[in-house]
């Protein structure tokens, strides 16, 4: 039997099913508190010290949509590199590590409505699960407030 082509980290936000390219995903953090990250762009929830690393927090919930929801204990945060920064995702609940095949795989853009942050979706015995793509996580001037306010912190 073939190997798998790509493996996926498997992750939920309010009950859907979504997953990153393994190798985009650096560690899985328990949730804790995060700080404030003043001149922030909006959608950065602040900042988190991980080994005397600060790395930013950046809503996932709201870039797709979702409604909001406060950070829990049981949440997870997901450590990722996007647009040139580790950024940090909250996420509801991490489920596991998974192989698919290219067969399953529905690229992003045979889907009739093409999502923003959607790579495609990996057709499961038991539903979809939606891989997001992470190119697209911040936009340009995002970006540049997010490297002006980690600036202002590193040299506070």
């Amino acid at each position: 039997m073939a190997e798998p082509e790509n493996h996926l980290l498997e992750f939920s936000l309010d009950g859907v099913r979504y997953a990153l390219e393994l190798q985009d995903v650096r560690r899985v953090l328990r949730a804790v508190e995060i700080s404030p990250l003043p001149a922030s762009p909006s959608i950065v929830m602040g900042v988190v010290n991980v080994a005397g690393q600060l790395l930013a927090v950046v809503d996932l919930r709201a870039r797709l949509g979702l409604p909001q929801k406060p950070l829990d204990i049981e949440d997870r945060l997901l450590w990722v590199t996007a647009a040139g920064y580790d950024l940090l995702l909250p996420v509801d609940s991490v489920q596991t590590v998974l192989g698919h095949s290219p067969d399953t795989l529905v690229p992003a853009s045979e889907l009739p409505e093409p999502a923003r942050l959607l790579k495609g979706l990996v057709r499961l015995p038991d539903g979809v699960m939606f891989i997001q793509d992470l190119t697209g996580l911040l936009e340009l001037p995002e970006r540049e407030a997010l490297a002006h306010a980690l600036n202002l912190q590193a040299t506070c």
